[in-house]
């Protein structure tokens, strides 16, 4: 079971993610030129499939 720290930092991701608010969202060049940011960025709104070892990846979305 994750620490107090953990689950408050997993709670913040979330909300970041699931909201894109009160963060700062930054999309790269190489996101930018794919052909439909908008679907990405629904994927990434969407996405709850963490376990340990996906949460340290940079992405697991099916783009990367």
């Amino acid at each position: 079971m994750p620490d107090t720290t953990t689950a408050k930092i997993a709670a913040l991701n979330d909300h970041a993610r699931q909201t894109f608010r009160e963060c700062r969202v930054i999309i790269t060049q190489g996101v930018q030129a794919l052909a439909d940011v908008d679907a990405i960025l629904r994927q990434v709104h969407l996405f709850d499939a963490f376990t340990p070892n996906v949460e340290s990846r940079w992405c697991a979305l099916p783009h990367c």
